[in-house]
């Protein structure tokens, strides 16, 4: 199963994760208002793909499966932009970046294994 953000929601993501077999939720955000007029009288296979998304996430179901990701995906990703700072990465290229997000993700996890340590050793003992 996976959740992410509307910024996911494309044709090509949908086809990967359905070749993969992956049970797939992805938000399907806001829509800008448009001109009823001018949309083409044949849907494309990207907006009946977005169209069985939504249905999809604004089902009972769904609701409940995206509402997780509340508690799971977003808390981390707030500490670390608030807390620790990291608004972007100071290191350029792919290879690059993902070292300094898993340093960033290393540090995060350090820092909660320290806020949990036992009484006993918080004492200094």
């Amino acid at each position: 199963m996976l959740t992410a953000d509307s910024g996911y929601l494309g044709l090509n993501h949908i086809r990967h994760g359905q070749e993969r077999g992956v049970d797939a939720y992805i938000a399907v955000g806001r829509e800008p208002a448009t001109d009823k007029s001018k949309q083409p009288a044949q849907p494309t296979e990207a907006s009946r793909a977005r169209d069985t998304m939504r249905k999809k996430v604004t089902a009972k179901v769904g609701r409940e499966i995206y509402r997780r990701r509340k508690a799971i995906v977003e808390p981390p990703i707030g500490h670390i932009k608030q807390a620790q700072g990291v608004r972007k990465f100071s290191l350029r290229g792919i290879a690059k970046a993902s070292c300094e997000w898993l340093f960033v993700c290393t540090t995060h996890n350090l820092l909660k294994l320290f806020r949990r340590r036992p009484a006993a050793l918080q004492a200094g003992a």
